[in-house]
């Protein structure tokens, strides 16, 4: 089995590997990444702002209605002031009178706490929208320094994806699976030459059990690691 064109496709492949590795820790993909992410706190931080100013109003539609039946109960109370007959019944409406008010009073402390609340949710919403406004806008001149280093590298980019597109269809399908499914896992040089006179695997120096060793015996033999998974062959060459 020839392992030529593979060799050749990993090797261009590095170094578009390498291109790509730079751009993505560039200082343009760390500051755009970086004000996203400023962007989505801040988002998240209004989504929370929105759900207290919600608990909020329907704690007022809650008071709103607890005030509604004290005067309920007002009302009631002046519409027997006139009949009572004996102190016993005046003491018993006085105390339904103390009860309201320590009602409307306790109401009053919760509305006041809650204005207080109000008040840190307007400042807080109102703070986490400027930042928010200034991190988008930052974003989009980061982005487009982004943009402008990603077409600067395109021409680099470019004829290495042409070169690989022209080796793949020089390559059997299987290995090229293999060499695609370790790139994906970070696992670069996929393909390593192995030494017949070593036990190891050239990559990750672990010792091959002997069915592996089995397997590389002449020219165009190959395995998996089983320890990297790297592809090990003996060349042809």
């Amino acid at each position: 089995m020839k392992f030529d064109k593979v060799m050749e496709y990993q090797e261009v492949d590095t170094k578009l590997y390498a291109l790509e590795q730079d751009a993505a820790k560039s200082q343009e993909t760390n500051r755009a990444f970086a004000l996203k992410q400023k962007i989505q706190s801040a988002a998240e931080q209004i989504k929370k702002l929105q759900a207290e100013a919600m608990d909020l109003q329907n704690s007022s539609e809650k008071y709103s209605a607890r005030v509604k039946d004290i005067i309920k109960s007002l009302e009631e109370i002046e519409n027997y002031i006139g009949e009572i007959e004996d102190e016993t019944e005046a003491e018993h409406y006085i105390k339904m009178l103390g009860n309201m008010i320590e009602n409307l009073e306790a109401i009053e402390k919760e509305v006041g706490r809650d204005m207080s609340k109000a008040d840190d949710i307007s400042n807080n919403y109102r703070k986490t929208f400027e930042q928010g406004q200034k991190a988008n806008a930052e974003f989009k001149t980061a982005r487009a320094d982004y943009e402008k280093m990603i077409a600067a590298k395109a021409d680099e980019i470019k004829p290495l994806k042409a070169k690989l597109e022209k080796l793949a269809k020089e390559i059997e399908p299987e290995l090229l699976e293999l060499y695609k499914s370790l790139r994906e896992a970070k696992k670069l040089p996929a393909f390593v030459r192995h030494d017949m006179t070593s036990r190891q695997c050239g990559r990750c120096f672990m010792e091959l059990p002997q069915d592996s060793l089995e397997k590389l015996k002449k020219p165009g033999d190959w395995t998996e690691c089983p320890n990297c998974r790297r592809v090990l062959f003996i060349s042809d060459k």
